[in-house]
């Protein structure tokens, strides 16, 4: 800090030739900027416990954000205990630093042991720079878990991405799903279509609810960090008696 202030001494100087009033007047306002900061930084410090200072630092070191989030989810019934589950998501990320970076994309389906074999990725892929780029190696894992062969794709600076990520999955007509996502993500919004007789919910892993925009469309006004989840429960109304099957 002492450096920076005799670095900025001979502007500030000639500042005060030129204008006395007007010169002392900026001088005083730059000081008062430098010791706000200073003291901003110092109390930024020792204000967060130890305990959340290295979460905190890996989030704001974040150079890779998710700007548009939209989720789509329909629901189409099997039988009285059975339904399909089909999602289409789209995410674009776009790189805010002013250096390359890599973006590593991915997903999988973890069919929990429930009609297994019967859920598929459908198609993922990304485009960058006008082109779709399809990626149909999948891994399988134990546990009915199938996931597509992570890929580390390089952003330029200010670069945008987009992800998509369609799938389909056999469910119960009492069921949850859940989405987790490795990187900061604003402003998601997740669309339901359920059948007749079964409601649904739209629930953000975030300190504020989301709004309903739209039948079945919610969305969320603020940020989901590393980890906070985006899940879609679905229900059978009381009494309700399904007809055929």
């Amino acid at each position: 800090l002492p450096i920076f202030i005799l670095a900025m001494a001979p502007p500030l100087k000639v500042l005060c030739l030129l204008t006395p009033v007007r010169g002392l007047l900026l001088v005083a306002a730059f000081v008062a900027i430098i010791i706000f900061l200073v003291m901003t930084l110092f109390v930024w410090a020792g204000k967060w416990p130890d305990a959340l200072k290295g979460e905190l630092e890996w989030i704001i070191s974040s150079r890779i954000l998710c700007i548009e989030h939209t989720q789509s989810c329909e629901l189409t019934r099997v039988d009285n205990d059975t339904c399909i589950f089909r999602n289409n998501t789209l995410r674009k990320f776009r790189n805010i630093s002013r250096s390359t970076e890599s973006l590593v994309i991915g997903g999988s389906l973890n069919e929990w042991c429930y009609h297994p074999g019967t859920s598929k990725i459908i198609s993922f892929g990304y485009t960058k720079l006008g082109e779709n780029i399809e990626i149909k190696e999948t891994v399988k894992k134990e546990g009915g878990i199938t996931s597509i062969k992570e890929q580390s794709v390089p952003m330029a600076p200010n670069e945008e991405i987009t992800v998509w990520f369609e799938s389909e999955e056999t469910v119960r007509t009492n069921d949850e799903q859940i989405w987790v996502f490795a990187g900061p993500t604003m402003n998601p919004v997740v669309t339901v279509k359920a059948f007749e007789g079964e409601s649904s919910v739209v629930n953000f892993g975030y300190r504020l609810p989301a709004e309903l925009i739209g039948t079945g469309t919610h969305r969320l006004k603020g940020t989901l960090l590393p980890g906070q989840a985006i899940a879609v429960r679905w229900w059978a109304n009381p009494n309700t008696v399904f007809p055929g099957k």
